[in-house]
């Protein structure tokens, strides 16, 4: 690859900072250089959310007590877990519900149930969307997780900040966080 062709990659990637310059040296005495191009952009453009969550949920019913959220909680090693009733989503728990509802509003945590203290309303994705529509609910919504859901609605998993780091590297991540990290005007 010829110096102009280099610096028009070097150009790309200090213009956009969404792609990464990857160069290998084939052979020192051949002089032959390559250099690709990966465009980050086109990467979540064509991954699916199934490609990056976390398969599989625990889940609670609504009249699960608190003190068996949080221990299944610590259990899986999960900050949220998704509340069924009939089969169906009706909510979702995080550490943080239980820290500022349950402990914050000086209840009985002995008497409080899930019910008492999820977030209902809770916003969801498909396995099937691309990871760019999940991550802008994401930031819209400010939450960090979403239950992914099939066809029937039921939860298969989880997307959260995590899985998303995991896949799409620092960078992205990082803007997402500040997103869902922002304070509420």
């Amino acid at each position: 690859m010829n110096d102009n062709r280099l610096g028009l990659c070097r150009a790309a990637y200090k213009d956009s900072h969404r792609a990464i310059l990857i160069h290998i040296n084939e052979s020192r005495a051949s002089g032959f250089h390559y250099f690709f191009l990966v465009d980050l952009e086109f990467q979540e453009a064509q991954m699916k959310v199934k490609d990056a969550m976390h398969k599989g949920a625990t889940w609670v019913e609504p009249k699960t007590s608190v003190r068996e959220v949080a221990k299944r909680m610590r259990e899986s090693d999960v900050g949220a877990i998704p509340v069924k009733a009939d089969g169906h989503l009706v909510g979702i728990i995080t550490d943080r519900d239980i820290t500022c509802r349950a402990f914050g509003n000086s209840g009985d945590i002995s008497k409080m149930t899930a019910q008492d203290v999820m977030t209902e309303n809770v916003v969801c994705c498909s396995a099937e969307d691309e990871i760019g529509v999940a991550i802008k609910v994401m930031e819209k919504k400010q939450v960090r997780r979403l239950p992914v859901t099939d066809s029937h609605k039921a939860v298969i998993g989880i997307l959260s900040l995590g899985d998303i780091s995991h896949k799409l590297g620092n960078q992205k991540s990082g803007e997402v966080l500040r997103a869902v990290s922002e304070h509420h005007v």
